[in-house]
């Protein structure tokens, strides 16, 4: 039971992060009830694909490894890429994220924010420093906390109304945020040092469940009490000190996970390609600050492209995989309708970019 509740802390810890203060803007696009049912789409994909990857695995694999064994060398290369897509999507919404977040406490203008913190997070990763020391398990609990006593704190002002509209052109949108939110399988390689597989299926079921309920709680006492007018980043919806104290809490969560990205684009591009250091630090940089400084989107429409393309590319990939590992006819059929799912939702979102 014991090492079952460690796997579920593991992975509650790997989902759990800034992408959460984007659902709420999601979910009113598209409407509450939407909303809930893109979290339950991305909910039973991710908890498919963090089985599936269990299952494939042995001790000691990394993702690539796994959908090698099964795709080939054209399996690990698309992985790679999907690694760097999800990166330089992440870090593009955690930079523009932070520079908002500090414009409204400094006064500061954002764009010399963002370029700011590039530029020292640029500096922490030529140094070697990959994370806050020490910081990501109480960060972690804190931001759990914060999540459930925001959401009884603000439950008892909803309006109803605000929760019943619906907005079909949006649940793409929505179902690419959730996605990212909600993603966990990057932590399928600790959890396989469990050993027993069986333990670790019990592990995904139990923090994603978790990690669904505090979901749905967080975003409906968003809408419910600002309906159509919930900003991409929700804190900043909140009024006074607590509206402080929540940019304050987003900026550490979104600078924590800002640093453990780029240390590892940065040396993904150095030692993985081998591209000279000045390049890759380049690169790691200047390409989500571009994406962030001049497209205009927002911190929650670079999570949604982010978790529409990068993260469906790799569940397509071990949907694909699965297929051609089972053996059975229900197995085959449930790895390439992941598989298909997870396409159609990544051809819905290039084609959103191109219109």
């Amino acid at each position: 039971m014991q090492s079952i509740l460690l796997g579920a802390t593991l992975l509650i810890g790997t989902i759990v992060g800034a992408g959460v203060f984007g659902l709420p803007y999601a979910y009113s696009l598209a409407g509450f009830p939407l909303g809930v049912l893109s979290l339950i789409v991305a909910e039973v994909l991710l908890i498919s694909t963090s089985l599936f990857l269990v299952e494939m695995g042995r001790r000691g694999d990394e993702i690539p490894d796994i959908l090698e064994r099964y795709l080939g060398k054209i399996g690990k290369l698309l992985t790679s890429i999907s690694l760097i897509l999800l990166t330089v999507g992440a870090i593009s919404a955690y930079n523009r994220g932070i520079g908002e977040s500090l414009e409204i406490i400094t006064g500061i203008r954002k764009e010399m924010l963002m370029a700011l913190i590039a530029i020292l997070v640029a500096i922490l990763s030529y140094l070697g420093i990959r994370s806050i020391a020490g910081s990501e398990e109480v960060l972690v609990s804190l931001l759990i906390a914060f999540m459930i006593f925001l959401s009884f704190f603000m439950i008892k002002d909803m309006k109803i109304q605000n929760l019943r509209y619906i907005d079909p052109r949006f649940f793409f949108y929505a179902l690419g945020a959730s996605i990212f939110a909600s993603s966990g399988y990057s932590a399928v390689p600790e959890l396989l040092k469990i050993g027993d597989k069986r333990k670790c299926y019990t592990s995904i079921l139990l923090a994603h469940i978790f990690v669904f309920l505090l979901y749905f709680l967080f975003s409906m006492a968003f809408v419910g009490n600002f309906g159509r007018n919930v900003k991409q980043l929700a804190v900043e919806n909140l009024k006074g000190s607590l509206e402080i104290f929540g940019l304050i809490i987003a900026i550490i969560a979104m600078l924590t996970s800002y640093i453990a990205l780029a240390f590892v684009l940065y040396n993904v591009y150095k030692d993985s390609l081998r591209i000279p250091w000045q390049v890759s630090i380049i690169l790691t940089f200047g390409i989500p600050y571009t994406i962030a400084f001049f497209t205009g989107a927002g911190f929650t429409d670079l999570i949604s492209t982010t978790g529409g393309i990068a993260m469906p590319l790799t569940g397509f990939l071990v949907g694909l995989s699965y297929w051609k590992y089972s053996e059975k006819k229900l197995g085959k059929f449930i790895g390439f309708t992941n598989a298909g799912i997870y396409l159609v939702l990544l051809l819905e979102t290039i084609t959103r970019m191109v219109i």
